[in-house]
């Protein structure tokens, strides 16, 4: 196990992160800025297609998410992906939970 602060991490679990979706299918590289609409909406749409209940979570103060990385931008292209391949109408976005 690698502990990047608080947090342990397997190797397996961290390879299956790094690696690129697009070089390695089985991975879980979803969250990377620079993946192609097409390849994530291939991806998610098990998800999108079968109905399944999904929650997207991202913090505003994730320590391990890159204060470089937009956000909303990211969570938009997650949302795209999701209703090119299925029923616009089962996705919904809201940025307004607040958590205490």
């Amino acid at each position: 196990m690698f502990s990047g602060g608080r947090c342990a991490i397997s190797a397996s679990r961290w390879l299956s992160l790094a690696r690129s979706l697009e070089d390695y299918p089985t991975g879980e590289d979803f969250f990377s800025s620079d993946l192609p609409l097409e390849l994530l909406a291939t991806h998610l749409a098990p998800v999108a297609q079968n109905g399944v209940a999904a929650m997207v979570l991202i913090s505003g103060r994730d320590e391990t998410m890159p204060s470089t990385v937009d956000k909303e931008r990211l969570l938009q292209r997650l949302v795209n992906a999701l209703t090119s391949s299925s029923n616009p109408d089962h996705v919904r976005l809201t940025s307004d939970v607040r958590l205490r």
